[in-house]
């Protein structure tokens, strides 16, 4: 068997809310919510991302999560050359901050 090549790097909120809006290639959509899933998992471990702490709801969906984060996304252009971790986790922090 032959592996294909792995890539680690990160993308921004550019690259993550063309992801997001792609719905008609099933591997970008995923993508889009597996990394929100993702972000969103560790900053309710209570850990901090890149200064952001959130306290999401514990019956808060993930297709909530992801609409919070999308329209985050469109509505700070001017910030979303930053990276797309921290992109979510200002967002969710925006909208679900902690006590």
């Amino acid at each position: 068997f032959m592996g294909s090549p792995a890539w680690a790097g990160f993308f921004t909120g550019n690259e993550l809310l063309s992801r997001c809006n792609d719905n008609d290639d099933d591997v970008n959509w995923g993508s889009c919510f597996g990394y929100i899933a993702g972000v969103s998992d560790v900053l309710g471990t209570g850990a901090v991302i890149t200064g952001w702490k959130a306290c999401a709801p514990e019956n808060a969906t993930l297709g909530q999560i992801k609409d919070v984060v999308t329209l985050f996304l469109v509505n700070h252009p001017a910030e979303r050359h930053l990276t797309a971790e921290s992109f979510v986790a200002w967002a969710l922090s925006d909208a679900f901050p902690c006590p």
